[in-house]
């Protein structure tokens, strides 16, 4: 709701340098004031007198879209029994309470007043249908004709092109599809530095991205210009946005590489296609494992080692299959940008970083478990072995001595020093490897010679 001077406010905006495209102030102003419904101010709209700029055509389109109103919500015509005099309505052709016209100047339209028969404050019109309005009268490309160059160069209005889909279909559940428009400009009065208006770009990525293809752009499809990116190509440029591609076609130059962009645009989809493939096939495979591997066996981690080991080759071949096919610059940057806006080289890093990561993960719990295994089997296994293997050594020399031949004795006697030298190497060996891990103390130098002499060993006699 406006609350100061809408006069303080025209001048500011008229002479704003910094937040205009043009750098010379806007031109057209519009005011909404919910708080004085009725009066006629609650919504106004002027220009500028000083730049020529007379606004008949939104008038006229104002009172149309008010008649409607009036037939779709009131289910009855507009009041028109005592027509307000004003030049545009004269002897009595006009309505109760039409939109002002400023004397025929149109430079200042307002809002129509409560209407004193019925009590309806004002118009049914509210604020965004009024900008939706003004946009549909005035925006830059509204009159601009083009040929259709994915439907056989046909010569169309550009706001009546339908942009081709390109889908790229995994052969599962998972389908990505792009929208991807081409014209090329008929050239006819409008000036070649129109194209470099944001808002002409952000009409032409409307046309890919908005959710109703038919009818007309709304300045709600607009998106954001933060969401777009834009191209320059050899014989034109294309605007880029999440949801597909707008290539120009302006006789910059020369013709846009139309077939070699198409192919980019189809390799840039499928390879975008394959990661979104790619991730939920990684999101669906921790869901079947759990994200808690301690109690999955041996068997179980080398089977996910694999797949995982699969689906990094896999996304190695779709990335080679998918890369680029032309050495054209312009084609080349238009590839690029295309993976940047559609975050297909973060998708492929981020893959490939979550799959290293569970890799790593597998294999530490892999030798954790073989580790594991070896030390039970060191503990219990190896001494059972050895010992079955003196046991039955020794069990001839037993049965011998049960028997009574002195040999017996010699030879248990022979088997007992084995045993005692090889306990007598371990603990050896343990002792020197303790000795070469710990660190050395340094020991402090003494000199001897000092002591005795009261003199330093290595003093010099320097010449006098």
């Amino acid at each position: 709701m406006e609350s100061w001077s809408s006069g303080m406010k025209k001048v500011f905006m008229r002479n704003d340098r910094e937040h205009t495209y043009t750098e010379s102030g806007f031109a057209l102003m519009g005011l909404c004031r919910p708080g004085e419904a009725g009066s006629g101010n609650d919504i106004t709209l002027s220009v500028d007198p000083r730049t020529g700029i007379y606004l008949k055509a939104l008038w006229q389109a104002l009172e149309k879209r008010e008649s409607e109103a009036w037939t779709l919500r009131m289910k009855r015509p507009r009041p028109s029994q005592s027509p307000r005099d004003i030049v545009s309505y004269r002897g009595g052709h006009g309505y109760d309470q039409p939109w002002w016209d400023d004397h025929g100047r149109y430079t200042l339209l307002g809002a129509p007043k409560k209407q004193p028969e019925t009590g309806i404050p004002g118009s049914l019109l509210d604020w965004n249908t009024v900008v939706d309005t003004v946009w549909r009268c005035y925006h830059p490309l509204r009159d601009l004709t083009v040929f259709d160059r994915l439907d056989g160069d046909a010569e169309r209005p550009l706001e009546d092109c339908r942009p081709r889909a390109v889908r790229c279909d995994t052969g599962g559940r998972i389908a990505v599809t792009r929208r991807l428009a081409a014209v090329l400009w008929k050239r006819s009065a409008e000036p070649q530095n129109l194209f470099l208006c944001p808002t002409a770009h952000r009409f032409l990525a409307a046309l890919v991205c908005r959710s109703k293809p038919d009818g007309p752009v709304s300045v709600h499809d607009l998106p954001e210009a933060e969401s777009i990116d834009v191209v320059a190509l050899s014989g034109g440029f294309a605007v880029i946005h999440e949801h597909g591609a707008f290539l120009f076609d302006d006789w910059r130059s020369e013709p846009i590489k139309l077939e070699a962009l198409q192919e980019e645009f189809r390799r840039a989809t499928e390879l975008l296609a394959q990661t979104t493939k790619s991730g939920a096939e990684l999101d669906a495979l921790l869901g079947t494992h759990g994200s808690d591997h301690s109690g999955t066996s041996l068997k179980t981690a080398i089977r996910l080692l694999s797949r995982l080991v699969r689906l990094r080759a896999e996304l190695a071949r779709v990335r080679q299959r998918c890369a680029p096919t032309t050495a054209a610059e312009d084609v080349q940057r238009f590839r690029s940008q295309l993976e940047e806006r559609w975050g297909i080289a973060h998708r492929i890093t981020d893959l490939h970083g979550r799959i290293a990561a569970i890799e790593e993960a597998e294999r530490a719990l892999s030798t954790l478990r073989t580790q594991s295994l070896v030390g039970i089997i060191a503990s219990y296994g190896l001494p059972f072995i050895i010992s079955s293997a003196l046991f039955a050594l020794a069990a001839p020399s037993i049965d011998a001595l049960l028997h009574g031949p002195a040999s017996a004795w010699a030879l248990l006697a022979k088997i007992g020093g084995y045993i005692a030298v090889a306990l007598l190497l371990a603990g050896l060996a343990r002792r020197i490897q303790r000795r070469l891990v710990e660190p050395h103390e340094e020991k402090p130098c003494t000199d001897r010679c000092s002591s005795a002499s009261g003199k330093r060993p290595d003093a010099r006699k320097w010449p006098d």
